[in-house]
């Protein structure tokens, strides 16, 4: 059985002015990679930041997957294969910028 080649979604620069989506976008998944890994508030999470390399496990990316369900903070149309297909933080980022489910 062969692997499945996945492209990883783009993360394009924004023009340096930062909107609301935008700003709840990147707010959203950092509170919870956050929460669910209990880092420390002045942990900084870059593009490159790896989910498991932060000591989280296929669990915790199950909660990560649920928060980020949560109509009230974020409600985004995600399922946790998404997230284990792409692990890092910036992947994830440009994922839920398809994937916002706003009312």
């Amino acid at each position: 059985m062969g692997w499945t080649q996945y492209s990883e979604p783009s993360v394009r620069p924004h023009s340096g002015r930062i909107s609301l989506p935008y700003y709840c976008l990147l707010l959203t998944p950092t509170r919870a990679w956050k929460d669910v890994l209990s880092l420390a508030s002045d942990v900084v999470l870059t593009p490159r930041s790896d989910f498991f390399d932060l000591g989280g496990d296929i669990v915790d990316m199950g909660l990560v997957a649920l928060t980020l369900q949560d109509k009230g903070r974020g409600g985004y149309a995600v399922e946790l294969e998404d997230l284990l297909r792409w692990p890092t933080f910036g992947a994830q980022q440009a994922l839920l910028r398809e994937r916002r489910v706003w009312e």
